[in-house]
């Protein structure tokens, strides 16, 4: 397993991303929690608005840059750059249904770094037509089909499983 160096593992992939432009005592609308009160601000490199709701302490406003966020960077990296902690991107990624080993910034440093298994390569298949971010080069989508899955794995250095998957999500057939 390779050390990642701490500038590249909480690089921001897939931003810039911007603060709401808003003011305390403001209202916005959470994700969660519906409109809420802006009362203050994390401490973040990118300061994020944090409400409260009646009878409640301060939360993050998960909206705007923060939910596509969610959706494209690491756990790491959003914590290190909105000021927030790790296992609320976790729980927030769980109640939007958001897989997080499925996350692009995730698959990309795994794999930038050699740290992606099969299954990983698996999962990252089935980012092949839904994700424009997709690990899979042109190139190596225009493999698929051309030849047996072994051998196209061993082209690209993927897993055979990695190519069969990708293979199948693209509705290309097997190379006989």
């Amino acid at each position: 397993m390779s050390l990642l160096p701490e500038q590249d593992r909480l690089k921001l992939r897939f931003g810039p991303y911007c603060s709401p432009r808003v003011r305390l005592g403001d209202t916005l609308s959470c994700e969660f929690r519906g409109l809420v009160e802006v009362v203050g601000w994390t401490d973040g490199k990118i300061p994020w608005p944090q409400g409260r709701v009646k009878g409640t302490r301060r939360r993050v406003i998960v909206c705007a840059d923060l939910l596509k966020a969610l959706r494209t960077e690491s756990a790491d990296t959003i914590a290190y750059h909105f000021g927030i902690h790790r296992a609320s991107v976790w729980r927030w990624r769980k109640w939007l249904g958001i897989d997080s080993r499925l996350v692009d910034g995730y698959l990309s440093v795994m794999h930038q770094f050699g740290e992606v298994n099969g299954q990983d390569e698996w999962r990252a298949a089935h980012l092949l037509e839904t994700n424009p971010y997709s690990l899979w080069s042109a190139g190596d989508r225009k493999e698929l089909g051309r030849d047996t899955d072994v051998n196209v794995a061993k082209k690209i250095n993927r897993t055979p499983s990695a190519v069969k998957h990708a293979r199948q999500r693209s509705g290309i057939q097997r190379k006989q």
